[in-house]
């Protein structure tokens, strides 16, 4: 499924709730979401780690904004393999990025800007009693890889890594790679345990002067302090992000 071009606003609670697997984001505008609700996301899914295979890209997160624990894009309770790509994350009152517990996420070439911290993970699984119970044969994991045949295509082929899910303890989340993103104005860029991460070629600053707030990069943004230190970064298409049809008025 692909959800492209769209302006999605005003909503109690989530944004977008995924279920399945290679369903793809592109070209979103989403903002004032999660207005009364704890503990949610922008975008979510969760609590099964054979649902694999989505993309986020070229999308805005924006005015994020509650009183309670919210976050973007919401990897719940051992969610693994998203790709997030090209996005952009700016003045969102919690963690963006939230990781609970899970693998095989990339963040790279995003934009994190005007944020308390922007990536949150934590390794729940080893730690809650409640979660780590689903580990266990016949539980609340076990019943789920064995819906969907994970031994045998397509499954096997298609996400490889399912293969040797339980053999090096499932628990621990690994193989999380951050790479090749830009922190302007982040008050912290990681909240949790750095080594449930592979953090690397990223840049922050904390007063760029090309790169003062999203009306610049509307304008047109001057990347060249980025470029400078980030030499493979891709430019953002921020005119193409949101809903290309005309308002009704």
């Amino acid at each position: 499924n692909i959800i492209s071009n769209v302006e999605i606003f005003d909503a109690p609670s989530m944004g977008i709730y995924l279920h399945g697997n290679n369903h793809t984001i592109e070209y979103t505008d989403i903002h004032h979401v999660c207005k009364e609700m704890h503990d949610c996301g922008a975008i979510y899914y969760g609590r099964n780690p054979t649902e694999r295979g989505h993309k986020i890209k070229y999308s805005y997160f924006h005015d994020i904004q509650s009183p309670y624990a919210l976050t973007a894009i919401y990897h719940d309770d051992g969610a693994c393999g998203m790709e997030v790509y090209g996005c952009i994350f700016n003045n969102i009152s919690s963690a963006p990025v939230l990781i609970g517990g899970g693998q095989d996420i990339t963040y790279r070439n995003n934009i994190f800007m005007n944020l308390p911290y922007a990536i949150q993970i934590d390794n729940r699984l080893q730690i809650w009693q409640s979660y780590m119970k689903w580990l266990k044969p016949n539980e609340e994991y076990d019943t789920k890889f064995k819906a969907v045949n994970y031994t045998q295509p397509p499954y096997s082929e298609a996400y490889p890594e399912l293969l040797t899910y339980w053999d090096n303890n499932p628990a621990l989340p690994k193989r999380n790679l951050i790479i090749n993103n830009v922190f302007l104005n982040v008050n912290k860029l990681i909240k949790g345990n750095p080594s449930f991460l592979v953090f690397k070629d990223n840049y922050e600053t904390k007063n760029n002067p090309e790169f003062k707030d999203i009306d610049s990069l509307k304008k047109g943004l001057n990347y060249k302090t980025i470029r400078n230190n980030l030499p493979n970064f891709t430019p953002i298409p921020l005119e193409k992000i949101g809903c290309s049809l005309p308002v009704i008025q």
